[in-house]
């Protein structure tokens, strides 16, 4: 996720962008699992109804914790009764466009960048600022008008712009459990020249197999058993 905050003439606009996987970890089945429509992973409907329910949450937990106060003190019940029906609440989902590099790049423009560089500045003079915008249009804004769109989009200190969820957490044990269990790539065929016995002998086994370590009893997630005397009696030291 990554958080988005000004627009082209610097207003303040919040938004965050989502990369989804196009697919989940099935703890049941303890397989990969990818959507049966090629088009999209959930139902549009669905994921407006649930993101407004968990966003609606989340802000009922911080408004009951102190951490943020709601104007002139109205009570949350009050405050969640007067927003839009679930109806109006507008969840664009979009397919992916282009390969991954397309998107990598996109989103690069917001994560590693600050509202606005250098190449877009056209003129300064002493009481303005003359900026482009979009399709050859600029905007000019006073000294401290400028100052204070583009300071608004300076995020505070221990304030993370770009986080990771589920499968692309750093510490998740989901992802690595979820990369195993893809299939292997196909191992290229051995060409007539190459004698079949340089082929190392290995059985594979199914990612959910778990076998536990001899040593200290930690749960071991096996890929592939290699056969051979030297391994079967070979225990950690």
């Amino acid at each position: 996720v990554g958080l988005h905050t000004w627009t082209r003439d610097l207003s303040y606009h919040v938004h965050a962008h989502c990369i989804v996987s196009a697919g989940g970890w099935d703890a049941g089945a303890a397989t990969f699992r990818t959507p049966r429509s090629s088009r999209f992973l959930f139902p549009q409907a669905r994921l407006k109804a649930m993101f407004r329910a968990r966003l609606l949450r989340g802000l009922r937990g911080l408004v009951q914790q102190g951490v943020v106060a709601l104007p002139d003190q109205v009570p949350f019940a009050t405050f969640e009764k007067s927003l839009p029906p679930k109806r109006r609440w507008v969840v664009y989902v979009q397919a992916p466009f282009g390969r991954f590099k397309h998107v990598l790049a996109y989103l690069g423009r917001y994560t590693h960048r600050v509202g606005i560089s250098d190449t877009r500045l056209r003129a300064v003079s002493d009481s303005d600022v003359t900026f482009a915008t979009r399709d050859g249009q600029t905007c000019t804004l006073s000294h401290r008008e400028f100052a204070l769109r583009f300071l608004q989009h300076v995020l505070p200190d221990g304030f993370k712009k770009i986080r990771h969820y589920g499968l692309y957490a750093g510490g998740s044990k989901l992802r690595a459990i979820a990369l195993a269990a893809l299939p292997p790539k196909a191992e290229p065929t051995m060409s007539h020249a190459e004698p079949a016995e340089t082929a190392p002998d290995v059985e594979l086994l199914p990612a959910w197999r778990e076998r536990c370590c001899p040593r200290c009893n930690v749960k071991l997630l096996v890929l592939a058993q290699i056969p051979g005397p030297a391994l079967s009696s070979w225990r950690p030291p």
